[in-house]
């Protein structure tokens, strides 16, 4: 993500700025951008005196630094990337940059904005932290500047330090304990920065943060009890701290203590009282029995005494008394997790299963089961419970991997509710279709496709609305388990087909074409409904682009699909024209008009990286495009270096052998024409690229252009984990201003895999936590997040 810039430095920093120009030198050169040269006038003027180099260099450098401090952000921006440039290699524009660390200017008290750049602080800790040794300068100096600006009297200051740290992530690590102490400011900015800081920084004392549960500020209160849910682990010390917490006013602290009893463990046991009371006065005595029960945060009570333990089975079983079934049924499902401990009291859950409520009972017949005791009456009371005409039976049928191995001998009959005339029994079997291993999943695809025009009917004292509600999240839950199917789901097609036209839901709609999408070429029975979508120009160009390629897959010989394809690539202005193309090359065999159409865009289309598209289409094309290869000859051997670079590809790819053309991709890496390396780097793409590849890349994803960065991003990713050298400069990519070079980054850093750990902090900011103040990007979130599964090994495989 790009810096967004706000920042307005005081008189004090240009005065600086002036005697910076005249003091600071550096013997030599160094490749960096030109600042303007002056306007000619066309006024008689003295020639001026031929300035020294390290003169030279010293004028340049104020030239930056004070576009730092113009109030035209494009200038300001400009200054700030090119001031990342030289920290690289020339140490004075580092010690300036630190320098300005120090400055006290700031928006004002409380004008801190989580998306901007706040300070003249903040903007120069932000260019360090964007390069290697940048950031190794904060570690050594920066940090203890840092470290000031938490002690300064001005509370502004000291809130916009906060800020600073904050956007360093866990760089400013050293920093914790120094912005702990300030989590109890009085200041309401303060403390509220402190707290934002720390969960950006990490490694605090999760201790000090109990504590807080003991401060007489509310707000200090609420802000130490969400910062607890970021810990992994709680000591024992701190339980005297959480118990207090669990008696707070607030249902979220008392909550939030719950959870992090749960992480301290077994030696939370002296918490038991604590947690029983607050149990009892968080749920009311009688609960509205036509409202179902929705868990929430709740659940943290139940989780801390099932961490406890043996020690909690007693209590525990105090529970199954209470006059709300639902703590009832959840004081049952706990004892069951608990397991054997909780042989001690199997008489209150045999007890359990005569009670009133259906879901009481059967919580009690899953926690028997799981502890050994009367499993008989406990599996016989659950199957019963499977033929109940209402949402009893949804409850039996969703707690049977909450039996255990005495469970599995009742999964045969839940599949068979998938025809039941109860709709509660309907949706629940889908969710079991969908817990089953794909194999043993795909036999039922057909009957869920069966399920998709669902209408909800069956349940007794239905109302038309409670009908819709029900057909709705029955639906929903086909879509979700097909989708999973992928390929396999393809014996539902043909119900989906007929589905799909009279489905008023969007939303379902939709999943439904991602499930055929899925199956690719399996859905050959829905190629004329997703063809009529495809060339729907109102459908999105993500979905079309993703139709484009599947519909390729399905029938690649269609000339239905090459007539929407040919229509798509005339869209002028959209991007789905390029998709087009591409799809236009996968077809076999090419029609002539379509070739046609590819030669046409290559050779005469004003767009630059139309014609580049087209070129790398014919590429894809291969063989398949020779009846047009004289024309591709003649724009390898025009005078346009970028367009004959590609289409030497081209001619590769349709002689048969694209590595052909490897030399001369290679040497345009590093041609001095910036357009031929940005060609060279998607033509490496057709190529191949290898190890031996990654230094040229490297140098690539410094250019200015967002396609070569891109492209090279890509290019390393395909590489892997022999291109971990170039991890550093992908980090640095995710905060491009680009949001496809920031996917491209991302991507690439997840393909690298365990090499690329380094980049796990960034990617978390990047992906972020829904938090409203953290700076998270919605473009390449999604990325990072797939890179860090990767990346953590939480891929399966």
């Amino acid at each position: 993500m790009r810096l967004q810039l706000d920042t307005h430095f005081p008189a004090s920093a240009m005065r600086y700025l002036l005697l910076f120009a005249l003091m600071l030198g550096l013997a030599g050169g160094c490749s960096k951008k030109k600042p303007p040269e002056p306007t000619d006038t066309g006024a008689e003027t003295e020639t001026p005196a031929e300035l020294t180099p390290a003169e030279k260099l010293a004028k340049d450098r104020a030239y930056w630094f004070k576009g730092l401090a113009s109030k035209d952000l494009k200038v300001k921006q400009e200054a700030a990337d090119e001031l990342v440039v030289w920290v690289a290699t020339d140490p004075d524009t580092v010690n300036g940059l630190l320098d300005l660390l120090r400055d006290k200017a700031t928006a004002g008290a409380g004008k801190a904005m989580p998306t901007k750049v706040n300070s003249s602080r903040e903007l120069a800790a932000s260019i360090l932290n964007r390069s290697e040794k940048g950031q190794a300068a904060l570690k050594e100096k920066g940090l203890p500047i840092l470290r000031e600006g938490l002690n300064d009297p001005d509370a502004a200051i000291r809130e916009h330090t906060l800020y600073t740290i904050g956007t360093l992530g866990s760089l400013a690590n050293p920093l914790a304990p120094d912005v702990l102490k300030l989590c109890v400011n009085p200041d309401p900015n303060i403390h509220r920065a402190a707290f934002d800081a720390l969960r950006a920084i990490g490694g605090s004392d999760p201790v000090a943060f109990s504590a807080m549960l003991t401060n007489t500020r509310r707000d200090i209160v609420r802000l130490a009890a969400e910062q607890l849910s970021g810990f992994s682990k709680m000591p024992a010390e701190a339980v005297p701290n959480l118990i207090v917490g669990l008696k707070d006013k607030t249902a979220t602290v008392r909550t939030s203590s719950a959870a992090a009893l749960a992480l301290v463990g077994p030696k939370a046991a002296p918490a038991l009282d604590a947690l029983i009371k607050a149990i009892n006065e968080s749920y009311v005595k009688e609960p509205d029995p036509t409202v179902a029960y929705e868990p929430g945060a709740d659940i943290a009570y139940w989780n801390a005494l099932t961490a406890i333990g043996e020690p909690a089975v007693v209590p525990t079983a105090g529970l199954l008394t209470h006059s709300n079934p639902w703590v009832r049924g959840l004081a049952a499902q706990t004892l069951g997790e608990i397991g054997e401990p909780s042989k001690a009291v199997a008489g209150k859950l045999k007890d359990a299963l005569k009670d009133s409520f259906g879901n009481v009972a059967i919580e009690a017949a899953c926690a028997l089961c799981r502890i050994g005791e009367g499993k008989e009456d406990a599996i016989d009371l659950v199957k019963r419970a499977m033929d109940a005409p209402n949402a009893i039976a949804q409850t039996a049928i969703e707690s049977i991997p909450r039996m255990g191995d005495a469970g599995k001998a009742l999964i045969p009959v839940a599949l068979g509710k998938l025809s039941s005339e109860n709709p509660f029994a309907r949706y629940a079997a889908v969710g079991v279709v969908g817990s089953l291993e794909p194999v043993e999943a795909a036999k039922y695809a057909a009957e869920l496709g069966k399920l998709a025009a669902d209408t909800g009917a069956g349940a007794p004292d239905s109302t038309p609305e409670l009908q819709r509600r029900a057909a709705r999240e029955i639906r929903q839950r086909v879509a979700t388990v097909l989708t999973r199917l992928g390929p396999a789901a393809a014996p539902a097609a043909d119900s989906l087909v007929k589905a799909i036209p009279d489905e008023t839901d969007s939303g379902i709609r939709d999943q439904y074409i991602e499930v055929l999408l899925g199956i690719g070429v399996g859905a050959k029975p829905a190629f004329p409904l997703l063809l009529s979508i495809a060339g729907d120009k109102s459908t999105s160009p993500e979905r079309r682009a993703h139709l484009f390629e599947v519909l390729a897959v399905i029938a690649p010989d269609s000339k239905e699909l090459s007539v929407v394809l040919l229509k798509a690539a005339g869209e002028t202005g959209s991007p789905i024209r390029f998709l087009a193309l591409n799809t236009l090359a996968k077809l076999d065999p090419i029609p002539p008009e379509a070739l046609a159409k590819l030669i046409e865009m290559a050779t005469t289309d004003r767009a630059t990286n139309a014609r580049i598209a087209a070129m790398r289409a014919l590429a894809t094309a291969g063989a398949r495009a020779k009846p047009v290869r004289a024309d591709v000859e003649k724009i390898a051997n025009g005078s346009i270096p970028e367009f004959a670079l590609t289409a030497k590809v081209s001619l590769a790819a349709i002689d048969g052998d694209v590595a052909n053309a490897a030399g001369d991709v290679r040497a345009g890496l590093t041609d001095k024409n910036a357009s031929v390396r940005m060609a060279a780097a998607e033509a490496l793409l057709l190529v191949g690229p290898v190890a031996a590849d990654v230094p040229a890349l490297q140098k690539l994803l410094g250019e200015r252009s967002d396609g070569t960065k891109e492209a090279a991003a890509k290019c390393l990713g395909r590489i892997g984990p022999a291109a971990k050298e170039a991890v550093p400069q992908l980090v640095r990519l995710l905060d491009d201003k680009e949001g496809t070079v920031r996917i491209a980054a991302a991507t690439a850093l997840g393909d690298i895999g365990p090499g690329a750990k380094e980049a796990v902090e960034k990617l978390r900011q990047v992906r972020g936590n829904g938090k409203r103040t953290e700076r998270s990007d919605p473009i390449a979130g999604p990325a990072a997040g797939v890179a860090l599964d990767k990346i953590l090994g939480r891929v399966k495989k």
